[in-house]
Formats: structure tokens, C-alpha cells, sequence
């Protein structure tokens, strides 16, 4: 239990767990602190539907819309019992610990492991009460717990202040109270204060909040839940999640501070390989916020420059042609090729950047880019989930552009990182190649590969003795239990390979879980 975490209305619940935070940035904070997280989504509509995230040790419930960038937009405490709340250093819910002797009690059976719940008070409306186990090995003391949430009285007299009237459920027995960036849900206990709610004298909210404030026993009317949202009140809070791109301008103006430079996203032109990296902007700076990088001419220390030092790294030494062994003499391939390409791993943006560290095949000392990896470390049932972060794209074919006007999108084919695979248009495939690309079922689950890559060699590559596109993926650290693999099939998808361009697609929901760009 934690002693004391402030609530901030509008803002977020103690210093890690703020509104707009990207849930990549929350749910690695809570496995640094190794808070337990269930992760609820919807399988067939994923992109559509948000995203909750359980934290049962803390009491909470947070959402995030999963559409855009996967925002924090609201956090709801459900159990009081885990964590003391403060609000401008007031307590809202007091938590009591007390230790008393142990209860020797053995039942008629003669079983003496009767779980000392058994012989403890029930809950009442007012509070929980619950016992740990002893705190010693004789079982000499145990310790008793008790919770008691916060009510209407301390809520609207005490603590927050007067606002406007709430609503009360159909039944009578729930009353939401909201604030702005904050809202309560009381539990009506007594059967005489519903009755007297029921009756023709209180057919209006007013007559049904003052009813309610002056109640002679305040307990009755207690806090169940507690919700943090950004806006004026829950109703627009609400009304705001009909729409994900409502929801969406309502957090991004959340950012948190802090958090240092975020990329807002990607352009990226196939027929040019050339990628825009656009960064959000922040107020009073006038830092460059776009800048532009190449595939095969911008080097490893220009990207340093843009994105900082990688969050990881290693080499890869190529080895993508041993299987074409047979064909050697005849394509005249040098299969003592040892070159060597170094990756840079950028977690917290989604990115990997692959470099060619070979001095005889150009003329940059550190490496010039040869592919760049975007993923949507978001989605669920891919076993890069939380590994790497969500980034947003947008990518055109780029048959309408040329050096002066690299991102004219006029008459183009644009997708973008928003899209399922099935609503990609016919013609984008068509712009790159003849038809849409036939898929190449990967099961990752049960698959390793030496050098943690898929290589794709196109035939018609090979004839041209021209550097076959790789795709490079490192594995998460880690294995996937035996029943989730069986029931969820996490990490089988799809790839398919069109002209600069190779998209990862999840096979149980049709998400692009990555796409390389060389």
C-alpha cells in the first residue's frame, strides 16, 4: 500500500500516472515499479475500440484511446483500500491499519488453516474491512484493515466545494457528482433516503442534491469510484469519446512535462525513399520541428543528430544469401561477403534504423542508412507489444513527385498507420507493383532465426545481382505461455513485400504491426 498519492483533476493520479501519457511510456513505468497490469482490448475491432489497462495493486483502471497515439484520456480509482488519496494535502479516503491478537478459534473439523477472513466483520456501507495474514511464524498477531471511502458530505462541503447538481440513476441507488477534470460515483445504501428520493418532492436535480446533503447519516451515501479526465465535466467527457478524434484533440494538449521530444509523425515517399520526421511542437520555442532523411545517403551520425543516442544496438553480419548457394556461379555471387550492418533500436519512438558499415560500398565513415523500421508496439496480440512504441505514419506512393516537391501528395495514393491492411485501396499496390503482393505466413511463436531476420529475395533481385531488401526484427526477451499461444495465436501474421515496402499484418486482427521502408 502506498501512503499518500495525490489526485490532480484534469492532470493524473501521483507523478507517474498523468492524462495524455502514451501508454507505451505508463505500462513500462508500472513494470519498472513491477506493478501486475491486465490488458483488456477487443479483438476483431481493435483499432477502434480503446484500450484498458488494469493495475489491480493500485486499485485503478485506466483507458486509452488507441486509434491516434494511445493516450491516457481517463483513470478511474475503484478500490480505496490500495492507496491513501490526497487532494491539496486533504485526505479523501483514510485508511486504518491495526494490529490485534490472532484468533485461536478451530473449527468443528479440526482444520486450524480456517482463513481468518472467516473470522472477521463483513463489509458495511461505510468501509471494507480485511486481514493479512499473521506477521509471524507463530501467528501470535494478525493485522486488520480498515477502509472507509470518501462520502457526498466531505465530498461537496469539505473537499472540493459546491458545483453543479449530479445525476442519479434510473433505480435510485447510484449518483454521479462531477467536477471539472474530475467526477464521483456514490452508492445510495439506505432504503428510506431511496424512497424519499423516489417521491414526487424531489423530481428535480436540485431538490435531489439537497435531499441527498442533508441526509442525517452521510455514510449512506459513500464514493464507489473516482474518475480523472481531462474537460469541463463528465458529460462532455463522455460525449467527447463518441468520436476517437474528439477524444484525441482533448489529450494531445495534455502532454505531460518532461517528457522530451516527441515525434508526432512520419511521411514517408516510396518512390524516393525519402522520410520526413515531423516533431510536435511545444509552446514559446521555435525549434525545428521537420526533418528529412534518405535511404541510401543519410548517415548514421545525421540521424544521431536528429533522434540522439539509440535506446540499444547491435550488428548484424549479412549472411541472406548462404540458401542461394546452388545459384553462385551462375548470378556470379561473392558468398564470402562478410559485411556487416549495425541496427539502432529507438523503443520510445517506434523507430530501428539499419546501417551499412561497409567502407568499400560508400564513402561514410559511419554507415549510411539502408532501411528504417516503424512499429506499432500498441497492439496487443503482437509479440512486440510495449517492446517498442506506437508511431504514426503516413506513406504515398510518390508518383507525382520529384526532387524540388519530394512530399507532393496531390493526386497520390496515401495510407496511413490508422488503417486495418483490408482498407489499403487496390491502386496503392498497383502504383508500386502489378497487383496486391501475396502474403507470406510467419508464425513467430515457433519460429527463431539465427540472426533474428526474414530475408525476402525477389528473383528478379537476384538477376540483377542488386542488394535484396531484408526484413529485421529482434524477438522479444521472453516467451509467451502455452495457453495464450494456443487460445490467442500471439505472433503469427502475414508479410507483404511491394517496391521499397514490406508490411507486418496480424493475422488474428488484420493490424499493420510494422512496416520497413529500404
Amino acid at each position: 500500500m502506498v501512503s499518500g498519492t495525490a489526485i490532480t483533476p484534469g492532470e493524473g493520479v501521483g507523478g507517474v500516472i498523468k492524462l495524455g501519457s502514451s501508454m507505451y511510456t505508463i505500462v513500462n513505468q508500472l513494470t519498472k515499479y513491477e506493478q501486475k497490469i491486465k490488458i483488456v482490448y477487443s479483438e476483431k475491432e481493435y483499432l477502434d475500440t480503446p484500450i484498458t489497462v488494469m493495475v489491480p495493486d493500485l486499485g485503478m483502471r485506466l483507458v486509452f484511446e488507441n486509434s491516434n497515439k494511445q493516450e491516457l484520456i481517463l483513470i478511474e480509482v475503484l478500490d480505496f483500500s490500495k492507496l491513501r488519496l490526497l487532494y491539496n494535502g486533504l485526505a479523501l479516503n483514510e485508511i486504518v491499519e491495526q494490529v490485534r491478537p490472532a484468533s485461536n478459534e478451530i473449527s468443528g473439523s479440526g482444520d486450524s488453516s480456517a482463513s481468518s477472513a472467516d473470522r472477521l466483520p463483513s463489509p458495511d456501507a461505510r468501509g471494507v474491512v480485511s486481514s493479512t495474514e499473521s506477521n509471524n511464524e507463530s501467528g501470535e498477531t494478525e493485522i486488520e484493515t480498515l477502509v472507509v471511502p470518501p462520502n457526498l458530505g466531505d465530498i461537496y462541503n469539505k473537499l472540493f466545494g459546491p458545483t453543479y447538481p449530479g445525476r442519479v440513476s434510473k433505480d435510485f441507488r447510484r449518483y454521479i457528482l462531477s467536477y471539472p477534470g474530475i467526477a464521483f460515483k456514490f452508492k445510495i445504501d439506505s432504503d428510506e433516503l431511496v424512497a424519499q428520493l423516489k417521491s414526487s418532492d424531489n423530481a428535480n436535480e436540485n431538490n435531489i442534491i439537497s435531499t441527498l446533503l442533508n441526509w442525517r447519516k452521510q455514510s449512506d451515501v459513500w464514493c464507489i469510484s473516482i474518475s480523472v479526465f481531462h474537460g469541463s465535466s463528465w458529460d462532455s467527457f463522455v460525449k467527447s469519446l463518441s468520436s476517437s478524434k474528439s477524444s484525441t484533440k482533448t489529450v494531445s494538449s495534455r502532454r505531460t512535462e518532461n517528457s522530451g521530444p516527441q515525434i508526432e509523425s512520419l511521411v514517408m515517399n516510396l518512390k524516393m525513399g525519402v522520410i520526413k520526421i515531423i516533431f510536435e511542437t511545444e509552446k514559446d520555442r521555435d525549434d525545428k520541428n521537420e526533418f528529412e532523411i534518405r535511404i541510401g545517403q543519410t548517415t548514421q551520425q545525421e540521424v544521431l543528430n536528429i533522434l540522439g543516442p539509440p535506446d540499444d544496438y547491435f550488428n548484424k553480419f549479412d549472411s541472406r544469401l548462404l540458401i542461394h548457394n546452388y545459384l553462385s556461379k551462375s548470378l556470379n555471387l561473392d558468398l564470402n561477403d562478410t559485411s556487416i550492418y549495425k541496427f539502432h533500436n529507438y523503443f520510445k519512438y517506434g523507430l530501428d534504423f539499419l546501417y551499412d558499415l561497409n567502407s568499400s560500398s560508400n564513402m561514410h565513415s559511419t554507415g549510411v542508412l539502408t532501411k528504417v523500421i516503424i512499429h506499432n508496439g500498441g497492439i496487443a496480440e503482437s509479440l512486440d507489444f510495449m517492446k517498442w512504441n506506437k508511431c504514426r505514419w503516413r506513406v504515398f506512393t510518390g508518383k507525382s513527385s520529384d526532387e524540388k516537391n519530394p512530399f507532393n501528395m496531390k493526386d497520390d495514393v496515401v495510407i496511413n498507420s490508422s488503417m486495418y491492411f483490408k482498407q489499403i485501396p487496390q491502386p496503392f499496390f498497383k502504383a508500386l507493383s502489378d497487383d496486391v503482393p501475396r502474403p507470406v505466413f510467419l508464425n513467430r511463436n515457433e519460429t527463431e532465426f539465427i540472426d533474428n531476420d526474414l530475408t525476402i529475395i525477389e528473383p528478379e533481385e537476384l538477376a540483377c545481382n542488386s542488394s535484396p531488401p531484408l526484413f529485421d526484427r529482434t524477438s522479444l526477451n521472453g516467451t509467451t505461455t502455452p495457453s495464450v499461444v494456443e487460445n490467442k495465436k500471439w505472433g503469427q501474421s502475414k508479410l507483404y513485400g511491394c517496391n521499397r515496402c514490406i508490411m507486418e499484418v496480424i493475422e488474428s486482427n488484420g493490424c499493420i504491426s510494422s512496416l520497413t521502408i529500404f
